[in-house]
């Protein structure tokens, strides 16, 4: 449609709109070429804020033509390459949005692993240290034990030495059992012959 719209006007000019003149398309055009750009629809329109396509295009054409500047090489018509020129720019301003997309969705994804990464790492910490405390209570147990099992092993030995004790003690007990006896047997004879002394 654009382009019909060029090919039926070719100059343009009762086309313009009050307040978009071609002193105003030509101001911002050599703006724009300063800067290193290609003056284009678009960037004409985004540098004066308003306008429409159909108003700019023919104006900027003119420009184009009033400062000799070749817009066809290869012999196509200049309303063409305008049309293809703001197509192209729509599709570097499309291909500039993807970009722009994907790296604000790479961004958003680097500061998801960020916030991931940070928590893995407090994480890790918080294992690490855990680690260190049930460590250090295996080593208090360990020692711990290790004091018990002594003091276990005194306490067989003193065990051992007193039943050893307790079975001298034993021994002696009944040693001193058969003394007795024989005490008593022997004061029971020595009463025995002293009763029948007496009675001779």
């Amino acid at each position: 449609m654009l382009c019909n719209m060029l090919l039926n006007n070719p100059r343009g000019i009762t086309m313009a709109r009050a307040g978009v003149t071609y002193h105003d398309i030509a101001k911002a055009a050599e703006v724009i070429k300063t800067h290193g750009q290609e003056p284009t629809v678009d960037r004409v329109r985004e540098h004066l804020g308003t306008g429409s396509k159909s108003t700019i295009a023919p104006l900027l054409k003119r420009w184009r033509s009033d400062n000799g500047e070749a817009a066809d090489v290869s012999g196509l018509p200049n309303d063409l390459i305008e049309v293809v020129k703001s197509l192209h720019e729509r599709v570097q301003q499309m291909a500039d949005h993807r970009i722009e997309q994907g790296r604000q969705e790479f961004e958003t994804l680097k500061e998801e692993l960020r916030t991931e990464l940070t928590y893995a790492n407090n994480t890790i910490a918080q294992l690490t240290a855990r680690q260190r405390d049930l460590e250090n209570q295996i080593a208090r147990i360990t020692e711990e034990k290790s004091l018990q099992d002594k003091s276990l092993e005194d306490a067989r030995v003193r065990l051992a030495k007193a039943e050893s004790q307790r079975d001298e003690a034993l021994t002696r007990a009944n040693d001193l059992k058969e003394s007795v006896s024989e005490l008593r047997q022997e004061n029971r004879d020595i009463r025995d012959h002293f009763e029948h002394y007496q009675q001779r």
